[in-house]
């Protein structure tokens, strides 16, 4: 996060296209420790504003769930075209099979 990604990536997944998640709350048995506070997203404005809980049930309002998952989605596909055009340049230049391309993550 920030999900950013061109227009047209965005105009991929119209917001009628996109549902929330069917079940919000904590699976049985998941440890304490696993449930996401939401700490990073919290610190964006419009996310603050909603005043959420930290409850162990997903409070975030359905509008905005779809909202989050749309930038998600628009942004993982931006992604996979940058990624798409790294592996075209670099068999091109011969270097495809020579070279080590490693992607991390905080999640």
């Amino acid at each position: 996060m920030p999900f950013v990604a061109p227009k047209k990536y965005y105009d991929m997944y119209p917001l009628d296209s996109i549902k929330p998640a069917t079940n919000s709350y904590v699976p049985k048995g998941l440890p304490r420790i696993e449930w996401s506070g939401w700490g990073e997203l919290r610190n964006y404005h419009d996310i603050a504003a909603l005043n959420l809980s930290r409850a162990e049930a997903n409070d975030m309002p359905d509008n905005e769930a779809v909202l989050l998952r749309r930038g998600y989605f628009a942004s993982v596909s931006f992604t996979d075209n940058q990624i798409g055009k790294l592996l075209d340049a670099l068999e091109d230049s011969g270097h495809l099979d020579d070279t080590i391309i490693a992607f991390t993550g905080d999640q």
